[in-house]
């Protein structure tokens, strides 16, 4: 897949990188073209570039759909929520990602998660602090 994905990157941007040569070394002091055939290519390449790097955004999923079992899954969940929603959102239980550590979230029951499991006897309150500092 990583193969595929960037031969697309390759194929999607290289008419722009071309563009951009035939912009830097095919114009002269005064921003001409040295040669009629050079700002032929120069046009033709600026909207097969727009093309292509637009294209460039769009493969990437469907890339990532085709190979990807993990992707398609998660795919299919994200759209069955979000489509699939029913009137009544009080009951249905969202899942989502918090930069909170875990020792500061609350469990179903109420009870925060540090509470529900023992320390680890080979590190001492001490060593955690010096680590990562409490402010």
């Amino acid at each position: 897949m990583l193969v595929a994905v960037v031969v697309a990157f390759f194929v999607c941007w290289a008419p722009f990188h071309a563009q951009r040569l035939v912009a830097i070394y095919g114009t002269r002091e005064d921003h001409l073209a040295k040669s009629p055939t050079l700002l032929a290519i120069y046009s033709s390449l600026t909207y097969i570039s727009g093309v292509f790097y637009y294209m460039s955004t769009c493969i990437n999923p469907i890339f990532y759909h085709i190979m990807s079992n993990k992707f398609r899954d998660a795919f299919k969940n994200s759209m069955s929520h979000s489509c699939c929603r029913s009137k009544d959102s009080t009951n249905n239980k969202r899942n989502f990602y918090t930069a909170m550590p875990l020792s500061q979230r609350t469990t179903s029951n109420g009870t925060k998660n540090s509470e529900q499991f023992l320390p680890l006897p080979h590190i001492k309150p001490n060593m955690v602090s010096t680590f990562f500092p409490i402010e």
